[in-house]
């Protein structure tokens, strides 16, 4: 009978055979000189898109602010004020050459409250990739012409109560066509998902 063999040294498994992984490191900061390399590299992006498409998009998602790879100030400037500009951290409104953007904030807020309604309402067994799909597809549906215009991919969070409210009845309804449902089927969903929320 052969002898187990025991991990090499260094391989990240105990005698257990369980990972310990990787001692936890800190990830060094960018340097000045390589955030600047990363924006001259993103302008020359945007600005090969915007030669290219009539709107570019342009998804500048890094944390804080201060890492973002790029301000709306510029994204609007490199694509001649035609970018449609999402952020992961908010900016204020911009005004490019006398005209006010609105840059839009990309952040789970917009769908997530809609979603856990949603499931609450009808008491959803599970939530499958339909559900978060449909959440999607109502969202992308609430957004307006002149949100695009303003340059914004998102409606405004002002909004935030109406949106969550349309996802919820979608993802609802999408449910108890699924058959994913415990809750019996109201005769109004709407109204049913709306009693749910807090009013403040």
């Amino acid at each position: 009978m052969s002898k187990r063999s025991e991990p090499a040294s260094g391989s990240g498994e105990s005698s257990t055979g369980k990972s310990s992984g990787p001692p936890s490191q800190k990830l060094p900061l960018p340097s000045r000189e390589e955030f600047e390399a990363v924006l001259r590299e993103t302008g020359g992006n945007v600005r090969a898109m915007a030669k290219h498409v009539e709107r570019p998009v342009v998804l500048p998602l890094s944390n804080p602010t201060s890492k973002a790879e790029c301000t709306p100030e510029q994204a609007y400037a490199w694509s001649s004020g035609r970018a449609i500009f999402a952020s992961g951290s908010p900016f204020a409104p911009v005004t490019h050459e006398g005209v006010v953007h609105r840059p839009a904030q990309g952040n789970n807020a917009y769908v997530f409250p809609g979603i856990g309604l949603g499931a609450v309402a009808c008491r959803a067994r599970t939530l499958p990739d339909e559900l978060f799909l449909e959440a999607a597809r109502t969202l992308a549906s609430l957004v307006r012409p002149k949100d695009l215009n303003e340059g914004a991919l998102y409606p405004p969070l002002r909004d935030i109560r109406k949106i969550s409210l349309a996802i919820a009845v979608s993802v609802a309804t999408k449910a108890y066509a699924m058959g994913l449902a415990r809750q019996s089927r109201p005769r109004d969903i709407r109204r049913s998902v709306e009693a749910l929320m807090y009013t403040p």
